[in-house]
């Protein structure tokens, strides 16, 4: 016994107050992705990349995590490369290069993670990106110093 077809509408057709509410959002979607990502701009901390060193200094420093991260050398505050990735991909940090042009997060990967020799093994940064999003504080262990006798 065959079943009779009946007339439904497409699902492909939109009813004119439902383009609207797609048009509507449609734009709140462009507009958070124009937004400033990240805290407002003048409570966020700037940095700039010294690609000598192969890490961050700080130029304005500004909020908390500043005060438990980084390290302090020859009067200026810096950023390990791991501690810089990791603020960079949380909004919480606007890192730029020596020119002052702003530097993305994919470029901030390649800086770091990428090419032949990274400055951070990948697995080292999972988990010290994991531990800071825990709110633990995970500083690099100091190599022990050799003695006479080692070497």
């Amino acid at each position: 016994m065959a079943v009779p077809l009946c007339r439904v509408p497409k699902l492909n057709t939109l009813a004119e107050e439902d383009n609207e509410a797609l048009d509507r959002q449609r734009r709140e979607w462009l507009r958070r992705l124009e937004a400033p990502r990240g805290k407002a701009a003048p409570t966020m901390p700037h940095a700039v990349w010294d690609e000598a060193r192969g890490c961050a200094k700080i130029t304005r420093a500004k909020g908390k995590d500043l005060q438990v991260i980084g390290y302090h050398a020859e009067g200026e505050q810096w950023l390990r490369p791991e501690e810089m990735l990791c603020l960079l991909e949380d909004s919480l940090l606007a890192l730029f290069t020596a020119d002052g042009a702003p530097l993305s997060v994919q470029e901030a990967y390649l800086l770091v993670l990428g090419g032949a020799t990274p400055l951070v093994d990948p697995d080292v940064y999972t988990v010290f990106a994991h531990l800071f999003r825990a709110n633990f504080i995970a500083l690099p262990r100091e190599a022990p110093a050799l003695s006479a006798a080692d070497a």
